[in-house]
């Protein structure tokens, strides 16, 4: 690949993003890209698209059942539960917010279609710092 096809592809990345729903976090991404020791951005289309792919990635794996997996884990192994354990992470909200959102309460615990993500995020990531 050269450089135009890496820039092809960010742009490409980005306008799935967006027409997903994404806008918000397209514009997080290219606002908060990695900036070097002079607050510049890198102008290499290969490393933009690697620094944009790996905010994609933080972000998606967060919203993960891996992440919520990992947390669950650490509340298990702090403190003594008797022979309760965690297993899921819910709010319950107040009126206002269940009127505004529709929902009584929200499930925190992840979505696991999100693991597959963003394991073939971090696949593509990969496949990609091999061209450097």
């Amino acid at each position: 690949m050269n450089r135009e096809d890496y820039a092809e592809l960010l742009r490409y990345t980005r306008q799935l993003l967006r027409e997903e729903g994404g806008t918000d976090l397209d514009d997080a991404l290219v606002e908060e890209r990695p900036r070097n020791e002079n607050g510049e951005v890198s102008f290499n289309p290969l490393q933009q698209l690697l620094d944009y792919l790996e905010g994609l990635r933080n972000e998606v794996f967060w919203s993960s059942a891996q992440a919520a997996r990992r947390t669950l884990d650490r509340l298990n192994q702090v403190g003594e539960h008797g022979d309760f354990r965690f297993t899921g992470i819910a709010v319950t909200l107040d009126e206002v917010d269940n009127a505004t959102y529709g929902v009584p309460r929200l499930d925190l615990t992840g979505d696991g279609e999100l693991d597959e993500i963003v394991s073939e995020i971090d696949e593509l990531i990969a496949l990609l710092r091999e061209e450097m």
